[in-house]
């Protein structure tokens, strides 16, 4: 850092070692390596006011930032409500279909189980049906036996 602003009396400085004794050119010498490393590395009043303007500057910069981010949160939220409101109508929605779908098939079941009873009561009927022509048809069957055997039997003796 440049200090063009920094007063500092280098030949007063070099005078006084001199007169404690510091020849001339060791005086001048060490004054300029002091004024060197001051120089260099010590702020002025102007070096602290530039750092001061720009610090403000990012300080303002940082502000507009964290407004722009609050904004944009404050939108994220307003999206995010109105996201779950519309997944509540959705699920509304969803669930009146499921009740539909789950009468509907309520319904739907009642009708098969009644046209199962009614299979069942034909399969009934149609096995005493059955039962009844078999029992006639054993009767048939043993009565035209009997006959034959008794015919048999007549012409036998």
């Amino acid at each position: 850092m440049a200090n063009t602003f920094m007063k500092f009396d280098t030949l007063a400085w070099a005078k006084e070692l001199e007169k404690s004794g510091i020849p001339p050119q060791q005086a001048e010498a060490q004054v300029a390596l002091i004024f060197r490393i001051v120089d260099d590395n010590v702020c002025t009043k102007q070096d602290l006011r530039d750092s001061e303007g720009r610090v403000e500057i990012r300080l303002k910069e940082l502000d507009f930032k964290i407004e722009e981010v609050k904004r944009e949160v404050a939108e994220i939220k307003k999206e995010t409500v109105e996201i779950r409101k519309e997944i509540a109508e959705v699920k509304k929605e969803l669930m009146i279909e499921i009740e539909k779908v789950k009468k509907e098939l309520t319904i739907e079941i009642e009708k098969i189980k009644e046209q199962i009873e009614k299979i069942k009561e034909q399969i009934e009927k149609t096995k005493e049906a059955l039962s009844d022509k078999l029992s006639r048809w054993i009767f048939c069957t043993v009565t035209a036996q009997t006959a034959i055997i008794l015919a048999v039997v007549k012409l036998m003796h």
